[in-house]
């Protein structure tokens, strides 16, 4: 494949995560946000719902992750060398994300919660609503690289 194409395929990987995220946040926006008692109070479908959400939302990070550095390999930036803490700093220059510090943020969130071994359910609850906010943010990140390429890149 040509880079046209990858970007194009992984555009494609994106749109999907992208739709189920956004039906999954439509389905929990009356269960966000949570206190203690709601979130003891959790259905086994709202479990499941919070559970996908979440995989979702890690799908959608990684895939889109790939995205901008396709993109910006595309645009002549290299990236090959660069961390990303570096390769997000230029796609915010150069407007392509909202905010290096929300995606590292997100980043972070799902860490925790991954590996959620030993926190008390008042940092779960801190943890879920906030990636719940972010999530919105990550869909506005997905929305923009999408016009910027389409834009940019033409059959």
């Amino acid at each position: 494949m040509n880079k046209k194409e990858v970007i194009k395929h992984q555009i494609e990987v994106c749109k999907r995560n992208a739709d189920m995220l956004y039906k999954l946040i439509e389905i929990l926006e009356n269960v966000f946000p949570l206190d203690k008692e709601s979130y003891h109070d959790l259905s086994f479908e709202n479990r499941v719902n919070i559970d996908a959400f979440l995989h979702r939302i890690a799908k959608l990070q990684d895939s889109l992750g790939k995205l901008i550095k396709f993109y910006l390999d595309y645009e002549g930036i290299e990236t090959g060398q660069l961390t990303p803490r570096d390769i997000f700093n230029i796609a915010e220059k150069y407007g392509i994300i909202n905010s290096v510090e929300s995606w590292f943020s997100l980043r972070d969130l799902r860490n925790s919660i991954a590996h959620d071994y030993s926190l008390l359910d008042t940092e779960v609850i801190n943890i879920l609503n906030r990636t719940f906010e972010l999530s919105k943010e990550l869909l506005d990140n997905f929305d923009r690289v999408y016009k910027i390429i389409t834009l940019n890149i033409k059959e």
